[in-house]
């Protein structure tokens, strides 16, 4: 194994562009990102034993074992909650064969109450040490327009389709949004952002918005690496923007929604 150069984390809620700036950061060579490691979907029997034994050990080995100046991974704001990432088994866009069929060996694991407890004590504790460890550098990524960030989460969850590589734009069927599910991701992605940018105030730690990502990407970049201490290189992802139609032809109810959020805090995202 090797010794760790800079750790990174970066850190975000659903849909905001992790993939993007993942892909881009990974194409530097002095980089090496992680997807994410604690994401319970993409990960084998092995894996969840192992976190649950400690995810801190877990963690140091997978890191260990690149040799690039800067090694990381994402991390989504529930990643570290064991009972937060069970409670989101029951959400209805769960019920998706494949995702059922990934997380096999996480539900029949978790049903074992003394493997929950373990496990959840074993993230607890990798996120005090987490908030301790200043070693780590963190780019906190958010949206701002957090409408998006939850039509494209539907939207993946109906269509299967997290990422897109090339192939034509997929052309979503338009859907009903309620103005309680509205507010209450609005007010839950704002709770995560607040939460983590107090835990992690005493760290090294850049927050980065999508939408300047997208807008002025070399600029944004720039900054990033300019962070990381690492000399600048033209960056590259092989990944391209998914969504092509506007949220009025995304949204079947759109314009209630419009109305509804008018002259509140909202009433910007549907603009």
């Amino acid at each position: 194994m090797n010794s760790v150069g800079k750790k990174l984390i970066l850190l975000s809620g659903p849909r905001t562009g992790s993939n993007f700036l993942r892909g881009l950061l990974s194409s530097h060579e002095a980089v090496f990102m992680y997807n994410e490691l604690f994401n319970i979907s993409l990960l084998d029997r092995q894996s969840l034993i192992k976190i649950a034994d400690n995810a801190e050990e877990y963690v140091d080995e997978k890191l260990a074992h690149q040799s690039q100046s800067v090694v990381g991974f994402k991390l989504f704001y529930r990643h570290l909650s064991a009972l937060k990432t069970s409670e989101m088994l029951h959400d209805e866009h769960f019920h998706n064969p494949r995702i059922q069929n990934s997380l096999s060996d996480y539900c029949e694991l978790i049903s074992d109450e003394r493997f929950f407890n373990k496990l959840s004590t074993s993230l607890t504790s990798f996120l005090d040490t987490l908030k301790n460890d200043k070693s780590y550098y963190i780019v906190h990524l958010k949206r701002n327009n957090k409408l998006n960030s939850l039509l494209s989460l539907k939207n993946a969850f109906f269509t299967d389709q997290w990422v897109r590589i090339g192939e034509k734009p997929q052309k979503y069927k338009p859907i009903r949004l309620s103005e309680n599910e509205c507010t209450e991701y609005f007010n839950r992605m704002e709770k995560y952002e607040n939460y983590y940018d107090t835990l992690f105030k005493d760290h090294n730690m850049l927050e980065v918005r999508y939408e300047d990502l997208e807008r002025e990407s070399g600029v944004i970049l720039n900054k990033i690496l300019n962070f990381l201490d690492l000399p600048y290189q033209n960056l590259d992802s092989y990944l391209m923007k998914q969504k092509v139609q506007s949220n009025s032809e995304l949204i079947e109810n759109f314009d209630d929604l419009r109305s509804g959020y008018k002259d509140t805090q909202w009433e910007r995202f549907f603009i």
